[in-house]
């Protein structure tokens, strides 16, 4: 075993049975132009035991089984510490079993506990039964036993049964190589460069990629990046799952019929969720026969089988569409099955970071994950942090959102969801994962959202609905000098009760007709002119389907103000978000919520919610004399931490901000000078 070591060295086994091509492999890969394989070493292993043998090979092969499995275990060992010792990976070609000297025709495991003690690889090259018993047959240098093609394919499949299950009660990644020389030497330098990448350069590789993919430019322009993961997240399927039962019932996956659920057999081993272990499912994945054709028909089959949530389908689609929004999957699954899952319903296009195949280099770990959301969340930024939105559904997509601003818990049905999500969301709260720590100069707004929504949802979290964010929702200020004129009687403390409320309805009848005309629009109606014929007149856009909604109390004199100004408008009154009936607002084009302050929005954010629960069309306007800097600007000292009313407000739709002016005054008022006292000369009020 390897102490102390940076980056402990791969030790490959090339396992397969007499006559496979292991030794002519090893050759072949010596000779290769790849660079990078000059980091290995070779070993055959029988030149090894001639070198720890007294008395070299031919002394080794008169020892009893118990005496040559003794050197056996003191060569490979020697392999691991000569690794360890220079830092450089090895291939080993070995045996498993081989013929039973004692027993007249009979066979025997020839493996050590040393060899699952010092491989971190095995790999099997599996060759058709006739060609072994061809090889074996004109075999002049070496005297091998001969057996029938039965009986060499039975030899065969037990050991890669045994191999296999080895491999995954010991933590030993292991993949089957088949196919002709040529393409047997690239598939096993293929595998070596695959697995010669650490889980860091496996981030970087990642990265690196994202680079490509999102210019600075695009990155710069967006104004919101929205990240998925994929499986039981996108739809309620596993791509790996079902991509898996697909390979056992073509037989392309051959385990018995207790491990069919291959996944969990490999993350439930020694592996856990770790980068080595997402290499291993990747590697098998693509182990079988007529690769190339055959992993694009199951994928596609498999794709058919996937049913996109609608309403993912409606966010990812309208985000396609917009410039301001970046769109992308990152899946630990079957990136090719979800590319054909995506395009079946138009949506191609969509930069997706997924595993499956050793050609694409890189596996997506949940750290892979986390590194990409980082990265897209500060890349040259500066100090600032830009607005990233992670969706995802189990404990692997924890560590990605909690790099995010944003995260969404996506909940499925009890029967396909994860079951561990539970606890280990608690764990994570509980640890302040998504909040500020020394580390973390930022939190994690996290939500859950149920896919359909009569499922039952995972404690802990607040529910939201799954809407298109629209983070740069507008903010219209008035002009300077008028506000300042309409501003300063509002401000004056000498002023109350119907004085102060003709200033704020002067304010109403300033902001509609200088600002919320022209957020909204105008239309054109005809109307009778002085001199007796008809003419051209102008009305707020759809003003008999607007609803000015005063907020009572403080917002009723500068809601009246609006109300003179549309007086073909709906006029409604509402403390309380539950105050507004269906009746009201169904049918709306256009609705106003009026206040005279918005401090934190917070009742503004209820009543937004409230509304588009009846209505997911009309434009919502906050309508107020002041609003505070804090909720509206996304940038508060440098840090983009403000902006609290318009992020929240951003995922409701289209909805927008006018006020007279902007506040940094955080002092909220009581008593005396408290807006609505002062309107209604309720001062006195305790």
């Amino acid at each position: 075993m390897c102490v102390n070591k940076i980056k402990t060295p791969n030790i490959i086994g090339i396992y397969g049975l007499p006559g496979a091509g292991k030794t002519t492999l090893l050759s072949q890969l010596r000779q290769t132009t790849e660079t990078w394989l000059e980091e290995y070493d070779y070993y055959e292993g029988s030149e090894v035991i001639d070198s720890v043998v007294d008395g070299g090979l031919a002394a080794f092969k008169k020892l009893p089984h118990a005496d040559k499995q003794r050197h056996r275990a003191t060569a490979v060992r020697q392999i691991g510490r000569d690794a360890c010792n220079n830092g450089k990976s090895a291939l080993v070609a070995g045996h498993f079993i081989l013929p039973n000297d004692d027993l007249d025709g009979g066979l025997q495991e020839v493996y050590t506990e040393a060899d699952l003690e010092t491989f971190t690889h095995i790999i099997y090259l599996k060759v058709p039964a006739e060609d072994i018993c061809k090889q074996c047959a004109a075999d002049m240098q070496r005297k091998r036993a001969l057996f029938p093609v039965e009986e060499v394919n039975r030899w065969q499949d037990v050991e890669v049964e045994r191999l296999f299950h080895l491999c995954l009660d010991r933590g030993i990644v292991f993949a089957t190589v088949s196919g002709g020389k040529e393409t047997t030497v690239q598939r096993v330098a293929d595998l070596c460069s695959f697995w010669n990448l650490s889980e860091q350069q496996n981030s970087d590789l990642a990265v690196s990629m994202a680079s490509r993919i999102f210019s600075s430019t695009q990155l710069e322009l967006c104004s919101n990046i929205l990240v998925f993961d994929a499986d039981r997240t996108l739809a309620p399927q596993d791509s790996g799952t079902l991509f898996v039962k697909k390979c056992l019932s073509n037989g392309h996956l051959r385990q018995p019929e207790e491990t069919k659920v291959v996944l969990k057999t490999v993350f439930g081993g020694p592996l856990g969720y770790t980068h080595r272990a997402f290499q291993q499912v990747s590697v098998l994945l693509e182990s079988f026969e007529c690769f190339n054709e055959t992993y694009d028909s199951i994928c596609d089959t498999v794709s058919n089988q996937i049913t996109i949530y609608p309403e993912m389908a409606t966010v990812l689609s309208q985000a396609t569409r917009d410039p301001r929004v970046i769109p992308l999957v990152v899946t630990s699954g079957v990136r090719r099955v979800w590319e054909m899952a995506l395009q079946r319903i138009g949506l191609q296009g969509i930069p997706i970071f997924g595993g499956g195949r050793v050609r694409d280099q890189y596996v997506v770990t949940p750290q892979t994950k986390a590194t990409i959301v980082a990265w897209l969340a500060t890349f040259k930024t500066g100090d600032h942090r830009r607005d990233v939105t992670v969706y995802g559904d189990s404990p692997l997509d924890i560590p990605m959102m909690a790099e995010a601003g944003r995260a969404f818990v996506i909940v499925g049905n009890e029967e396909t969801r994860s079951s561990t999500m539970d606890s280990e969301l608690e764990k994570a709260i509980r640890s302040k994962v998504f909040g500020k720590t020394h580390d973390k100069n930022f939190e994690t707004r996290i939500k859950q959202i149920l896919l359909p929504s009569n499922v039952t949802p995972r404690p802990g979290l607040s529910i939201a609905e799954l809407q298109y964010p629209m983070e740069d929702v507008p903010v219209n200020i008035a002009p300077s000098t008028a506000a300042k004129l309409l501003a300063s009687p509002m401000r004056d403390a000498s002023i109350a009760g119907p004085a102060l409320q003709e200033a704020h309805a002067q304010a109403g009848r300033f902001l509609a007709t200088q600002v919320v005309a022209q957020v909204i629009g105008l239309e054109e109606h005809i109307i009778p002119h002085v001199q007796g014929q008809n003419t051209i007149g102008y009305r707020l856009k759809a003003e008999e389907r607007t609803l000015i909604v005063a907020m009572m109390r403080g917002g009723e004199p500068m809601a009246r103000g609006v109300y003179q100004t549309f007086p073909l408008a709906m006029f409604a009154f509402a403390k309380y978000p539950h105050e507004l009936a269906t009746r009201d607002v169904v049918d709306m084009e256009s609705i106003l919520l009026v206040d005279s302050v918005i401090n934190t929005g917070k009742s503004m954010i209820d009543c937004v919610e409230h509304i588009r629960a009846m209505n997911s069309k009309a434009k919502i306007l906050l309508v107020a004399g002041v609003v505070q800097a804090g909720a509206i600007e996304l940038e508060v000292d440098g840090i983009s931490e403000g902006g609290s009313l318009r992020r929240k407000l951003g995922w409701h739709g289209d909805v927008g901000i006018v006020a007279l002016r902007v506040s940094e005054n955080k002092y909220t008022g009581a008593k005396g000078t408290d807006t609505g006292n002062r309107l209604f000369n309720t001062t006195h009020w305790h």
